[in-house]
This record gives C-alpha cells, structure tokens and sequence, in this order.
C-alpha cells in the first residue's frame, strides 16, 4: 500500500499537479502495524478495518502511544 502512495505521487509530480496525498483507504488485508507507522511516517492517514482475530489482541509490544492510533 505504502508503495502506491509514493508512487502516486511521484506520478502527480511528473503529472505537474500541486496536491498532497493525505488519505488512503485499503482493506483489512493491509491492517498491519508496520503498514500503518510507515503511512503515517509519509504523512498518511490510513482508515483500514482491522482484521477479525480469535483470542484477544497482544498489546504487551505496543507502545502506549502507538496503541491509540491503532
């Protein structure tokens, strides 16, 4: 996912257009934690349903921080 952002808008700079990509929109298949840090590390704000998992989710790796983003 990470890799259509910049390569939509590496083609919107050669395209000559002055925009921002801000948003994506994916599905649950790209819920990832790492998925999620590097969007936002581009300045991208993800909305991806998570995945459906049995059990309960491990919080104990994350950090309180990133837990409120998740």
């Amino acid at each position: 996912m990470v890799d259509s952002i910049v390569e939509a808008r590496v083609n919107l700079s050669e395209a000559g257009v002055d925009v921002e990509i801000e948003e994506a929109v994916a599905d649950k298949g790209y819920h990832a934690t790492d998925t999620i840090e590097l969007a936002e590390s581009l300045g991208v704000r993800t909305y991806i349903p998570e995945r459906k998992i049995k059990g309960k989710r491990n919080w104990r790796d994350v950090s309180e921080e990133n837990a409120g983003r998740l």
